[in-house]
């Protein structure tokens, strides 16, 4: 399952106590990264990308896994769905019928916003189909559809 990017997270897979991969949020290849706290700058997260002819591109990101100079790309960590835990419940994310949230869309290769209905045998059932990857949609998450945030309810004045 990917999660977008934490510094706590990324810290603990470097350390080695938790199992997990890093990727840009296309999702192509896997980044290596080398390190989350570069001092005296914005950008604190350094990672390899290896390029189409076999180089590899150092890259820098915010503590929030934006890719300095592409903003439409951030860094997406995969990680076993067992030892995913919201940071601010201590609990697996949990989605409720009908909550807005991101699924990646393997047939376009892109990340897309769709509304949940309900868990099947570890895909999401969403009104467009079933997929293997889900986010909440938040501040965060909406960067990998690339639009605003939009209420699910319009509010009137």
């Amino acid at each position: 399952m990917y999660l977008y990017f934490d510094i706590e997270t990324a810290e603990a897979i470097l350390r080695g106590e938790r199992i997990g991969r890093f990727f840009l949020s296309d999702k192509k290849n896997p980044i290596r990264v080398l390190c989350t706290d570069k001092k005296a700058t914005r950008y604190p997260v350094v990672l390899l990308e290896e390029t189409p002819n076999g180089q590899e591109e150092v890259l820098f990101a915010t503590r929030h896994g934006v890719v300095k100079g592409k903003t439409s790309r951030t860094i997406l960590i995969d990680v076993e769905e067992e030892t995913i835990s919201n940071k601010n419940q201590n609990t697996p994310y949990t989605f409720f019928e009908n909550e807005r949230v991101v699924v990646f869309d393997e047939k376009e290769n892109r990340w897309r916003g769709e509304v949940f209905l309900k868990k099947e045998n570890n895909l999401y059932r969403c009104l467009s189909g079933l997929y293997s990857d889900c986010l909440p949609l938040d501040d965060n998450s909406r960067r990998l559809i690339g639009k605003p945030l939009v209420p699910l309810y319009p509010t009137f004045r």
